[in-house]
Formats: structure tokens, C-alpha cells, sequence
């Protein structure tokens, strides 16, 4: 990220504010989530180690056909999402 000496802070914590909104994470470890592509078949297999409230097997399912894949393995091991 590339900020301007002349402008104050504030710019800078627009420009994280906005990388934050679009999904890409600063200084953050990356959700513990396993995915593979399946390339035999089976379907999905949706797994969560922990209760999730803000996802649910449906709306994952809808996510990867919006990607083409019909076969994978998805298992959440911990709440990945942000309000």
C-alpha cells in the first residue's frame, strides 16, 4: 500500500477500511477452513467443528456453483465471517 507524506492519517485508515470491506484481511491470520475439489465426484460434503450462525451448508452450496464446482470437501473449524 502506497500512501501520500502530505496527507494525514486518516487516509490511511480509509484505504484499510476499504481493502477490509472488499474481503482482503491486514494483519490478519487467514480463517481455519479446509477446502479440496473433488475431481471423482460425491457431491459436497459440508462439515463445521464449531456451531456457525452466520453460514449454513445452503448458502456454502450456492457459492460453489456460482464457481462451477460440484464436488468438494468444506469442513469450518472455526467462524470466519465479520458482521
Amino acid at each position: 500500500m502506497m500512501l501520500d507524506a502530505t496527507k494525514k492519517d486518516v487516509h490511511r485508515h480509509l484505504l484499510e477500511k476499504e481493502l477490509e470491506s472488499v474481503g482482503i484481511r491486514l494483519n490478519k491470520q487467514k480463517p481455519n477452513i479446509y477446502f479440496k475439489v473433488n475431481k471423482k465426484g460425491g457431491g459436497i460434503s459440508f462439515n463445521s467443528t464449531c456451531p456457525l450462525t452466520k453460514i449454513d451448508e445452503k448458502l456454502v452450496q450456492m457459492i460453489l456453483h456460482e464457481y462451477k464446482l460440484f464436488n468438494a470437501e468444506v469442513l469450518f473449524r472455526e467462524i470466519a465471517l465479520q458482521t
